[in-house]
């Protein structure tokens, strides 16, 4: 008993900032979770908490002049007893080169499984109310091995496929996932969404804190990739950018409106922050740095916070020949001590708490590797703590910030008198940020 009331008091910090009552929901999820595994509740309520499941993604290929540009995955538990349908998404195609892609994303349990990617018998997008036919599958597994730390995001080969081309009809009922199948299909997944706005709903802080504690609800009602501008600017480079925990894209409001974006397309990435951050950085990785979407192009990238953090483990993986420019502000490469003291004694762990404890496998791995020639770093720190606490910024100390791997990879320093929030709604920054960004283009010029 003293050592629980001890726990909670030393977790109040930490729950104030993460809503202590989504915590405490979190804790009864991963007890509800224990209690239904390997039931068939287990599979329908997948993912309940996130550190069981991994991540599993694709990208789906048509020919540039097939006529479909709407397919559906569907994701087939293989049990022996109940085979069955457990979820789906509908993907959206956009024509890149020669072809069209697009992707899609699972979190799933330790099982065996058979991935379908499905059309209607009419060609419709209505795939609740129609004769299912079949395009391609692929069987695999997630085992106990893919749940480990850097272990937890498989990514599949690359699957080409044409609407012209029948297996066989789909032989399973969509009927137990019929209510996921109608989110997907008012909101398919795949394509950059069109005139989006960052003042839209799906940015607000209630659904970044849904992606603190409840990251399977949050990718169906979210997607990974937002370009924020109607079109692609034919010549122009992707800037991406990366809010760090419990953030959004909306973060980015004021330094977009600051930046100069003649030379660049802006995208941004939206990602559940209290996922596993191995998990989240191979998925970068394949998605961002690997040329899977941005082929044969230079890129920029400018992350926030633990943003960062996940996009330096990124760049320790597999990685494209093509230049990039990574900007971190105010990310805390040296970890977090209260997550190190949380993980040690809270009733229930955040995969992120491990992911950014100071005395932890992800912390302690994070310079691995060295970063490329074609890599280039820029490092952005802050120190007004408004005269409170240890030297940083209020949230973020400056020898975290500063951690001695990260001074010595770093092209270039620059610290502001900001805070952890307040540096990306600094004009100075922004300015900052733009003369670094003109720079690299004129290092990058069209071809």
């Amino acid at each position: 008993m003293q050592r629980s009331l001890k726990s909670i008091i030393f977790l109040m910090p930490l729950m104030l900032i993460f809503q202590g009552c989504s915590y405490l929901d979190a804790v009864l999820r991963e007890k509800e979770s224990k209690e239904i595994m390997g039931t068939k509740a287990y599979y329908d309520n997948k993912c309940l908490v996130a550190e069981e499941c991994a991540g599993i993604s694709g990208k789906v290929r048509l020919p540039i002049d097939d006529k479909s540009n709407t397919l559906a995955v569907v994701v087939v538990l293989e049990d022996g007893n109940e085979t069955r349908a457990i979820d789906a998404e509908v993907i959206d195609f956009s024509p890149q080169n020669d072809e069209k892609v697009s992707y899609f994303f699972f979190d799933l349990p330790v099982g065996t499984y058979t991935l379908y990617i499905l059309k209607t018998d009419n060609g419709s997008n209505d795939f609740q109310n129609r004769e299912l036919i079949v395009l391609e599958k692929e069987m695999g597994s997630v085992t106990t091995k893919d749940l480990q730390a850097y272990q937890n995001a498989i990514i599949l080969d690359d699957a080409h496929v044409s609407s012209r081309r029948e297996v066989a009809k789909f032989p399973y009922s969509l009927k137990e996932i019929n209510e996921r199948l109608a989110v997907a299909i008012k909101s398919p997944k795949g394509s950059f969404d069109k005139n989006v706005s960052l003042d839209d709903s799906v940015f607000s802080h209630h659904m970044a804190m849904e992606g603190l504690y409840y990251p399977e609800s949050f990718k169906r009602k979210t997607k990974p990739f937002y370009r924020l501008v109607p079109e692609y600017k034919d010549g122009t480079i992707p800037l991406i950018l990366v809010h760090g925990m419990g953030g959004t894209p909306r973060d980015w409001k004021f330094m977009l409106e600051h930046i100069d974006m003649e030379h660049f397309t802006p995208y941004a990435v939206y990602y559940p922050s209290g996922e596993d951050f191995s998990k989240l950085a191979a998925l970068f990785n394949e998605w961002i740095l690997s040329d899977r979407i941005f082929e044969n192009a230079p890129r920029v990238i400018v992350a926030h916070s633990y943003g960062g953090v996940i996009v330096r483990e990124a760049f320790n993986l597999t990685r494209s020949q093509n230049d990039s420019l990574f900007i971190s502000l105010a990310s805390p490469f040296g970890g977090d001590e209260k997550a190190s003291k949380g993980v040690k004694n809270a009733p229930y762990v955040l995969p992120a708490w491990r992911s950014i404890a100071d005395d932890g496998d992800f912390i302690n791995n994070l310079y691995r590797n060295v970063l490329s020639p074609y890599e280039q770093y820029e490092l952005i720190f802050t120190y007004n703590n408004h005269g409170d606490g240890p030297s940083g910024d209020g949230h973020i100390p400056l020898k975290k910030q500063l951690r001695s791997e990260a001074y010595n990879e770093a092209e270039s320093l620059r610290g502001f008198d900001e805070d952890h929030m307040s540096v990306v709604n600094s004009k100075e920054a922004a300015e900052y940020i733009n003369a670094l960004l003109l720079q690299f283009v004129k290092e990058h010029p069209k071809k």
